[in-house]
């Protein structure tokens, strides 16, 4: 990682704490960031011309805009890329994952939903172990999901509900494409949250946003396995396998629909019945 400012660097350090090494290990692939951060200029009549800062992965630019923070979201989400795309031996699948007491917890959509991510921070701080706000390692044997150890990449409009962390609010006329949203990095520790431990798979949510009132409540039926394969990445890997997995994982897991009104309340509904579903 290499910056044009030092505070750009010292953001990344404090987001990053446990990522930094001094020099890669022999042998190990090397991804070069390169920041261009922009500086703000004062104008005739008092007004501020806003500089424009760029990230390059190599040679590719990755990011342009206004804002620190959404750069180093944008790096840290290619960090995340780079890091899970090799790995293969996992079923990738989109979702947050949270685990209790040994036993992980997969709210899994198979389209790309911005609001997981915050989902994730709020189960955090109620004490659940982070395993992954929007992408989750499921090892497709023994149905254990896998923790990757960065920070959460929550959607700009949910910035505010993390007053602590004192995220940039949503600018004016930003860009808003499905899934891929401007983001605002969260350290877990930022909401006292910690990373977790790999935890069999023993409950999976599926969440339908919009509803007028939150509600949690059983599901099953032949469906689930293929919205399972929708919001699994590797598919192209896995082909028909993954459906064998998904089926089984299904069906030795716990599954429940979850109908949200709002984020609050489905973290909520979660935690209170997290100590009944998973038997502790």
């Amino acid at each position: 990682m290499r910056s044009t400012a030092h505070e750009f660097l010292a953001l990344t350090d404090e987001l990053l704490p446990e990522q930094r090494v001094d020099a890669p290990e022999r042998d190990a692939a090397v991804y070069r960031f390169s920041a261009i951060v922009g500086r703000d200029k004062k104008l005739a009549g008092g007004k501020t011309a806003h500089g424009v800062s760029a990230l390059y992965l190599g040679g590719l630019r990755v990011f342009r805009g206004r804002g620190r923070q959404e750069m180093a979201g944008r790096m840290i989400s290619g960090m995340r890329d780079l890091l899970v795309a090799p790995e293969n031996e996992y079923l990738r699948i989109r979702a947050t994952g949270v685990s209790s007491e040994g036993a992980a917890i997969l709210v899994v959509a198979p389209q790309p939903e911005p609001r997981l991510p915050a989902l994730a921070a709020l189960l955090a701080q109620k004490g659940f172990g982070f395993l992954g706000d929007e992408l989750v390692k499921v090892e497709p044997v023994l149905n254990t999901a896998f923790p990757t150890p960065l920070p959460i990449l929550v959607d700009e409009l949910d910035a505010g509900r993390f007053p602590e962390a004192r995220l940039d609010p949503p600018r004016p006329r930003s860009s808003r494409v499905e899934g891929m949203t401007p983001r605002r990095p969260l350290a877990l520790a930022t909401v006292g949250g910690a990373f977790g431990a790999p935890a069999p798979v023993r409950w999976v949510v599926f969440p339908e946003f919009g509803a007028s009132k939150t509600e949690l409540e059983p599901a099953e039926g032949s469906e689930l396995v293929f919205a399972g394969a929708g919001a699994t990445l590797n598919m192209h890997v896995w082909r028909e396998r993954a459906l064998v997995f998904l089926r089984r994982l299904l069906e030795e897991a716990s599954v429940s629909r979850l109908r949200i009104a709002t984020i609050e309340t489905a973290a909520d509904a979660i935690a209170s019945a997290a100590p009944m579903v998973l038997g502790r």
